[in-house]
């Protein structure tokens, strides 16, 4: 009887007993706070703290022979914190790009913990920004300027960027954002100047990007790329990239609404596309979407599952080798109907619209056929906030 009421109450004791607060560990450069190097923050801080980071540059090395400099090192063992003073006072990186391909910006090994960063400029670094194995990761208020891949997130629990940005003015930059095997949330993102602006694929149907500007200044290569992911792609705008404004490569369900995707332009001839659409896979739904000034709207390879692509605006580029739709004319297997009724060409003359439509009625070599009527008899409703923009084209 003395046992179990002792038992009683050692854990009423443990249940009323407040959880351990977490610390806020305090980096300074002048010394005022308790470290002046990011590292030696991380290092003694515990699981679930917060580390404060006062403005100026840091760029304190830790350095792996085999793998490069580390600015920050974390080794998977405990969920951390760090926030900086804001993108225009705390920065992590060298004053100059070296090009060495050895300079990491925070690098975390695998673990089941998770990572914040808030408030933090990375620049110069010349091999990643941030590179993150953790489980799971928010990313918030963030610039990367000059970073080559910028910001790789492999864990496989969620993953979020918010209110960042990511500025490149070297043209050999790969990715601003990639993601393996994770949910992903991306929203009010701005990405200027990289090869590829957004980069997802492994498996999951929770991709999630929002109210973004993808940006390839002339020289970008390709907007968003999905790899076997679903999920949505809601009120963006893609532009200036010189291949693809958004590739769907064996997808799973994907929802693609209310979004821009603008002067997708090769320079070595009529190859841009605005959509291109590769590979067996699920349902994709387009609406309310407008795809203007590109070489080629949108560009058909194996078919999808289910699909729909009804609502849009298709706006070619006024090129005579523009095409609205280009199907693959090496697709001689079985026939293949693809529903494109109900869009808007910017135009209603139809023979005007099946002659830049390239399918199995015009291409020797392919079974693919594009049914585009009937077509919408003028700009279809989207919540885009270009709209005004285009019904002025049509005026």
């Amino acid at each position: 009887m003395k046992r179990s009421f002792l038992t009683g109450l050692i854990l009423l004791a443990l249940f009323f007993c407040p959880p351990l607060k977490a610390a806020t560990i305090r980096v300074e450069k002048d010394g005022s706070g308790d470290y002046t190097v990011i590292q030696d923050a991380v290092d003694a801080a515990s699981d679930g703290d917060v580390i404060m980071i006062g403005p100026g540059r840091f760029d304190d090395i830790t350095t792996d022979p085999q793998h490069g400099d580390f600015r920050v090192l974390l080794y998977g063992d405990k969920s951390l914190t760090l926030k900086g003073s804001g993108i225009d006072q705390t920065i992590i990186g060298p004053e100059s790009y070296e090009g060495t391909n050895r300079d990491w910006g925070i690098y975390s090994y695998s673990g089941m913990v998770s990572t914040k960063i808030q408030g933090i400029c990375f620049e110069n670094l010349d091999h990643s920004g941030v590179f993150l194995d953790c489980y799971e990761v928010e990313l918030e208020n963030c610039q990367f300027i000059n970073c080559n891949d910028s910001f790789s997130f492999f864990g496989n629990g969620p993953g979020s960027v918010r209110s960042s940005r990511f500025v490149s003015d070297n043209t050999s930059f790969p990715t601003a954002m990639f993601f393996r095997g994770s949910s992903v949330e991306v929203t009010d993102v701005e990405v200027v100047g990289f090869s590829t602006g957004i980069q997802c694929e492994g498996g999951t149907n929770d991709i999630v990007i929002s109210d973004c500007l993808f940006d390839g200044a002339g020289v970008g290569s390709t907007g968003i790329y999905f790899f076997n992911v679903g999920g949505l792609v809601r009120r963006c705008r893609v532009q200036n990239f010189t291949s693809i404004g958004f590739e769907c490569s064996y997808i799973r369900q994907v929802n693609l609404v209310d979004s821009v995707f603008e002067s997708i332009i090769h320079p070595d001839g009529p190859f841009g596309r605005g959509l291109h659409l590769i590979g067996t896979g699920q349902n994709l739904v387009a609406t309310g979407n407008i795809i203007l000034d590109c070489d080629i709207c949108v560009v058909l390879h194996n078919p999808l599952g289910e699909h729909t692509i009804q609502g849009n605006h298709f706006l070619r580029r006024d090129y005579l080798l523009a095409r609205f739709v280009i199907a693959d004319p090496n697709w001689d297997f079985n026939e293949v109907h693809w529903d494109f009724s109900g869009n808007y060409w910017g135009t209603t003359d139809i023979d005007e619209i099946a002659w830049f439509i390239r399918d199995a009625r015009h291409a020797t070599g392919t079974t693919m056929y594009v049914d585009f009527l009937p077509i919408a008899d003028g700009p279809v409703s989207t919540e885009c906030i270009t709209l005004g923009g285009v019904k002025a084209l049509f005026q």
